[in-house]
């Protein structure tokens, strides 16, 4: 007669052959997920530590559709960006601006990176669009918006 292994047995058993346990990214993936919740916290507070969630070098990619049309796409350095963000926050604060996003995925692309896209809806585009931020770890452990491609529906 077969004996029943104990049940805490066949729980650990079970963890072990978890998707979670066997994926060797799931902690980039991770990391990467709590640090875009804080960077969309930020955003909706128009808190000016939004700043510091994008890296030092990288670029900021502006897509615009108008009338149906995709406008050729406007590239800016990150450090340009940076500078220009932390006013644009105070207005979008007083302005009442809103920036929302859903059906966020993450996307593992290398050891230290992670595609995370998302739709979103933003106050100064007439209907939700595709968003992407490519995030990295930098050599501080902090996860940071080294691509971001934005797109605006006017």
């Amino acid at each position: 007669m077969l004996k029943r292994a104990p049940a805490a047995a066949l729980d650990a058993a079970r963890s072990l052959l978890s998707p979670r346990r066997l994926d060797p990214h799931s902690a980039d993936i991770a990391a990467a997920r709590a640090a875009f919740a804080q960077f969309v916290k930020l955003e909706a507070a128009h808190d000016p530590a939004l700043v510091d969630m994008y890296a030092e070098d990288g670029v900021v990619v502006e897509r615009m559709i108008e009338a149906g049309v995709e406008k050729p796409a406007r590239e800016f350095p990150l450090q340009r960006y940076k500078a220009s963000l932390a006013r644009a926050l105070t207005v979008s604060r007083k302005a009442n601006e809103t920036s929302t996003h859903r059906a966020v995925t993450l996307e593992w692309v290398a050891a230290g990176w992670v595609l995370v896209r998302s739709i979103r809806a933003y106050t100064h585009s007439r209907a939700p669009a595709p968003y992407e931020a490519l995030l990295k770890r930098e050599a501080d452990g902090c996860w940071r918006v080294a691509k971001e491609i934005a797109t605006l529906v006017l």
